[in-house]
């Protein structure tokens, strides 16, 4: 699914979604929380883990943001 979803974004978009997801990881806030809205968190966390590789792949240049991403999802997981 992340597949499909990597071919939607060129750099710019990719990169603005970065900063969209940034400032949702670092909202405290029940409603502000990425995932809490979710019936199944740990499964879009995933998801969302995949995607982030896959920009990776497409858009090196983006990998700090996305390892950072990744590494708060990690921690969000367990």
């Amino acid at each position: 699914m992340s597949k499909m979803l990597l071919s939607l974004f060129n750099f710019n978009a990719a990169k603005q979604f970065l900063d969209i997801l940034q400032f949702s990881f670092n909202d405290s806030s029940i409603e502000g929380n990425l995932f809490s809205h979710s019936s199944n968190p740990l499964l879009n966390m995933c998801l969302l883990y995949e995607l982030l590789l896959n920009i990776i792949k497409k858009f090196f240049s983006l990998n700090n943001v996305c390892k950072t991403l990744m590494n708060k999802i990690i921690q969000m997981s367990i």
